[in-house]
């Protein structure tokens, strides 16, 4: 099995009431089609800086779902909802999840390396993790330079197996590159 887990940026209050739940649409569809399961975690007033949501849904996933922390991971989030990302993935690479994946959409900073030293993660499993970076051409906030800024900051925390795709766009998710990082994440070849 197969799990993407999309975060949501919270830049204003609207986004944090919105929630996790609010972006979940924008990836379930693509990850059904491509045969994987898409879960997001919010709290009824929405999604809230801390990660006790986040760890009471992986418990109860795993009771009523055997097999599930077997499963294969991926996040992900556009902006800073891609930024975000790395605090679960740290969290499950702590607690002995596989995360084979992550899709950072127009993000223009790499925070992997804060989250993993907040979950004093083992820095092993990261090497493991191929990083699908998305950007629009035309993106003002998260351009071309920034993606070879985050590949070196990527590289110091370990991960090798990066890829660096443009959409005709800007500062936007482009949902048809889910389907190209999915693919990314479950690929024999590298990059």
């Amino acid at each position: 099995m197969k799990v993407f887990i999309p975060i949501a940026a919270i830049n204003h209050e609207a986004q944090g009431h919105s929630g996790n739940f609010g972006v979940v649409g924008f990836y379930a569809k693509k990850c059904a089609e491509n045969g994987w399961v898409c879960i997001a975690e919010d709290t009824n007033l929405g999604r809230k800086n801390h990660n006790m949501d986040f760890v009471r849904m992986l418990s109860k996933l795993r009771e009523e779902w055997p097999g599930f922390k077997n499963a294969e991971f991926a996040v992900g989030g556009f902006s800073g909802g891609g930024k975000a990302c790395w605090w679960d993935a740290a969290y499950l690479i702590r607690e002995d999840y596989k995360v084979i994946g992550a899709m950072l959409s127009g993000v223009n900073a790499d925070l992997s390396m804060a989250a993993r030293e907040d979950f004093k993660a083992p820095k092993g499993p990261y090497k493991d993790i191929r990083v699908h970076l998305s950007n629009g051409r035309w993106d003002e906030l998260a351009d071309g330079s920034k993606q070879d800024m985050m590949e070196k900051s990527l590289n110091k925390n370990g991960m090798r197996k990066i890829k660096k795709t443009f959409h005709d766009g800007k500062h936007n998710l482009e949902v048809n590159q889910i389907p190209i990082a999915l693919e990314f994440f479950t690929s024999d070849v590298d990059e």
